[in-house]
């Protein structure tokens, strides 16, 4: 028989026409608590060739962490993250004020998974646009972030202090990255937003 489609307002969201019945994480996990608050969960990992189990995992499989949001009453939603050694997760999310829309605040942080269940962050540090994509140089143990204003930042993954930012332009014409890869010590690919991939060594601007 073959699986429903899921109509809730989640990734898996490709049918808003139907009774949704489906097994995507957010709909599957705790589905009887009636909490709107958005959790980082993790999915156990399971061999399998069978593209729909890695898409539509069974609840026994994901397990919730801890809230996006470490304040109390705030809604936040994530973004890209990068894992620091086993135990912490950088990670970019956003706060919204109650409304869909242009997001209040946003945020890279760092957050260690396992050792404290509240989530609490190492760091954080507040960016003014939404972060589009991360990687971590461990040669240098820097986080680098790209904005959606085009700024691509610099951060010390132990502490979250600010060690370069700046805009990205090819021949003078500023550019949008949208992914960003660390391929070797103080080297990373970007995408861009005109779809061209860029080879790049980041300096202090």
């Amino acid at each position: 028989m073959p699986r429903p489609v899921c109509t809730c307002d989640c990734p898996w969201d490709d049918d808003a026409d139907c009774a949704c019945a489906c097994a995507c994480p957010l709909c599957s996990v705790d589905s009887e608590v009636e909490d709107e608050e958005v959790w980082l969960t993790v999915v156990e990992a399971e061999p399998t060739a069978d593209p729909t189990r890695l898409a539509f995992p069974g609840a026994e499989r994901c397990r919730r962490l801890f809230p996006w949001s470490w304040e109390p009453g705030e809604t936040h939603f994530g973004g890209p993250g990068v894992w620091i050694g086993e135990t912490d997760l950088v990670m970019a999310t956003v706060r919204y004020d109650g409304s869909v829309g242009v997001p209040k605040q946003g945020f890279v942080t760092c957050r260690p998974i396992g050792q404290d269940p509240s989530g609490t962050p190492r760091w954080v540090f507040r960016v003014d646009r939404t972060a589009t994509a991360l990687d971590i140089d461990p040669s240098t143990d820097t986080v680098l972030v790209a904005l959606s204003n085009g700024e691509l930042i610099a951060l010390d993954a132990t502490t979250g202090t600010l060690r370069a930012r700046g805009h990205v332009h090819v021949r003078g014409v500023p550019v949008i990255p949208t992914a960003v890869t660390v391929t070797g010590p103080g080297r990373l690919l970007l995408g861009t937003g005109d779809g061209r991939v860029l080879t790049c060594r980041p300096g202090p601007s």
